[in-house]
């Protein structure tokens, strides 16, 4: 399995509208599924992956000290002459508690953390994982910060095989946060201010 960090450019605003792309898919906008959690069996991009709507859910936990902001997969052809198929998914995430966002250093920690407990050893070279810091701007607040995109890949001989290898990989962030609200959850108890 490889982990990786990585930054990049690509900036979102908290909350965004749904938009028509020009090559007409959708996007339905931002939905705050830690204060409506009723609304996370209605995205569209969750209806048919039981895993990455369980991983959402845990991260819209009411004792998360995450929540999710975006999401989408896509099972694609890839170019190895072996392993041609490719099941590509992301969620991106900021820290509930708003002040949490304005260190990058925050992410890095959390992805440090992630790493050490990942095990890269047992678990197959067919999946990797990666953590992309990316600039966020959370307009209700007219605050400047970060946010962090959690690309999971899986690959196979066939579609069935990168989808089995890429559930491995979304289960396993799925049990690192459901570690992590267990271990922060104190912190929402605080009174400190959140993202909504």
């Amino acid at each position: 399995m490889r982990v990786e960090f990585c930054e990049s450019q690509s900036g979102i605003g908290i909350p965004y509208p749904a938009v028509e792309r020009t090559d007409g898919h959708s996007n339905y906008g931002y939905f705050d599924l830690k204060r409506k959690p009723d609304l996370i069996d209605t995205v569209v991009e969750l209806q048919d992956s039981l895993e990455l709507m369980a991983l959402v859910r845990e991260m819209n936990d009411p004792r998360s000290v995450v929540r999710s902001l975006a999401c989408e997969k896509a099972l694609s052809e890839n170019r190895d002459p072996v392993f041609q198929w490719k099941l590509t998914s992301f969620v991106r995430l900021s820290f509930e508690i708003l002040a949490w966002n304005f260190a990058k250093d925050n992410y890095r920690k959390l992805y440090d953390q992630f790493a050490d407990s990942a095990t890269p050893h047992l678990l197959s070279d067919l999946i990797s994982i990666e953590f992309e810091v990316d600039p966020a701007n959370f307009v209700d607040h007219q605050k400047n910060g970060w946010s962090l995109t959690i690309w999971n890949n899986g690959y196979g001989r066939t579609g069935d095989e990168a989808r089995s290898n890429w559930a491995t990989g979304v289960r396993l962030v799925e049990q690192f946060f459901a570690y992590q609200r267990m271990r922060w959850q104190g912190e929402l108890d605080k009174g400190l201010v959140t993202v909504s």
